[in-house]
């Protein structure tokens, strides 16, 4: 954990003006000079029960209109979707009309399949990601992509965007 913070300036004029500096503190810049470098006293740490740490769930910038975005990039109803997402086409529906906010699992699952769209459209436009995941591929052994990420196998797609961008045949 860093413990540097940056001083208030009217430490760092007296500490300045007294050049009262050792050299065997730990340091940081000043917010009135970048050139100032300025012990940080122990005395003036705040104490862990002091710090306010707020730490923000990504969830709270999502909006349902995401989803619904995403479906229709990609092509899919919401039939298609809502398996993905290991929600039902009833809860989709609802948090595709912000009825209903997506939870932790579902989060993460969309997360995850924004990740592979964004790498397939890398290789393929956008619009054909949808029917290429649709799609039987013989370089899984016959199984469409979807069927690949429903049986969690998604680490092969990914394998082949690699071999594809890097110029190495299938």
């Amino acid at each position: 954990m860093n413990n540097i913070k940056t001083l208030p300036e009217k430490v760092v004029k007296q500490a300045v003006a007294t050049k009262s500096v050792p050299l065997n503190q730990r340091y940081t810049k000043s917010a009135s000079s970048a050139k100032s470098i300025l012990p940080v006293s122990s005395a003036k740490r705040p104490s862990l029960t002091q710090l306010k740490i707020t730490v923000r769930d990504p969830r709270e910038d999502f909006r349902d209109q995401h989803i619904k975005h995403l479906r229709k990039c990609i092509g899919f109803t919401q039939m298609e979707l809502a398996p993905l997402l290991r929600v039902s086409h009833r809860t989709l529906l609802s948090m595709e009309g912000g009825k209903k906010t997506i939870g932790q699992r579902e989060w993460k699952a969309f997360v995850e399949l924004k990740r592979l769209v964004s790498g397939l459209s890398e290789i393929m436009r956008e619009e054909e990601v949808g029917k290429w995941l649709k799609t039987p591929n013989d370089a899984f052994g016959g199984f469409k992509p979807l069927e690949l990420l429903d049986r969690g196998e998604v680490d092969r797609i990914y394998e082949m965007i690699y071999m594809l961008k890097a110029g190495i045949p299938g």
